[in-house]
């Protein structure tokens, strides 16, 4: 038969849904002047205390939050249905 059955595969649906409504409302909701007081109030703390958080000071310093040019809504799109097709096969391969 395939595929998932119906509580799995309605789950999925509502976890890209959510996906979807999430990066329409950061869309919607984002404020260029609100992210630069943002990024300069989050660099002031990490530059005051970037010994308590090394792990996030490193990576920031390397780009970690740096523009890819990666849409976020296909990415996360892209990660979601690349796991739901693991489940998929997981699925496949108990019942033959």
């Amino acid at each position: 038969m395939g595929g998932l059955p119906g509580p799995p595969l309605a789950a999925r649906g509502h976890l890209v849904a959510g996906h979807v409504r999430n990066q329409a409302q950061q869309l919607a909701d984002f404020d260029e002047d609100h992210n630069q007081e943002w990024g300069h109030l989050t660099g002031e703390l990490l530059n005051r205390d970037a010994a308590r958080f090394p792990a996030l000071t490193t990576a920031i310093a390397e780009g970690a939050f740096a523009p890819t040019g990666l849409d976020p809504l296909d990415f996360g799109l892209d990660r979601i249905l690349d796991g739901v097709q693991v489940l998929i096969d997981r699925a496949e391969d108990t019942s033959s």
